[in-house]
């Protein structure tokens, strides 16, 4: 058997593969001295694509140059700068296209999977929330992108893929000493089933 990697070596994302890349937990009810219910989101990088967003075609016999208004709404190594992230954005870019040729605009497009499951601090122990009466961790998926400010012209539709070197975050919380849901306390129960868990 061979040891892991360390955390900070990159592993490589292919096809049906994430890695994940923040992991962060915010305290949802807390009552002294008897419970304490914790949300953990996992944060998994899903990898990004480059997303058409027009085609120039330019059938003169002269260069042309086209203005493309891009629209970014509301992390090499990529860094998300807040107007990536908060607030919708609106930047202009020219776009020349030489005589009697096409240019293909696109606009980079990050994939995230944030995965939320919860740690219950109960009986003098910590619990992984597990499943109703099945194996399992108590868990919730979904799905978010961002549009980056980072734009690519191309002679010709990109229709390569290729494996991306990513590294996974320091994981601080493991889903471990898992507790079925029914098993849980009634307060940690009747919490999580009224929000849909």
């Amino acid at each position: 058997m061979t040891a892991p990697p360390p955390a900070d070596t990159p592993k490589l994302l292919g096809d049906g593969e994430s890695v994940k890349v923040k992991q962060s937990c915010t305290t949802l009810y807390y009552d002294s001295g008897d419970q304490v219910l914790y949300k953990v989101i996992d944060t998994h990088f899903d990898g990004y694509e480059w997303v058409l967003l027009k085609t120039y075609d330019n059938t003169s016999s002269e260069s042309q140059t086209y203005a493309y208004s891009m629209i970014q709404y509301d992390n090499t190594t990529k860094t998300f700068v807040n107007n990536e992230t908060k607030n919708p954005t609106v930047y202009n870019i020219n776009i020349t296209v030489d005589a009697n040729s096409q240019i293909y605009l696109y606009q980079k497009r990050y994939k995230f999977i944030p995965k939320i499951w919860f740690r219950l601090d109960a009986w003098n122990q910590l619990w992984t929330v597990g499943n109703w009466k099945s194996a399992g961790v108590a868990e919730e998926t979904g799905g978010y992108y961002v549009d980056s400010n980072e734009s690519l012209t191309h002679g010709s539709q990109l229709s390569d893929t290729k494996e991306l070197s990513v590294t996974e975050a320091t994981i601080t919380y493991t889903q471990d000493n898992i507790k079925q849901f029914q098993d849980c306390t009634s307060k940690c129960q009747t919490y999580l089933h009224d929000r849909g868990v």
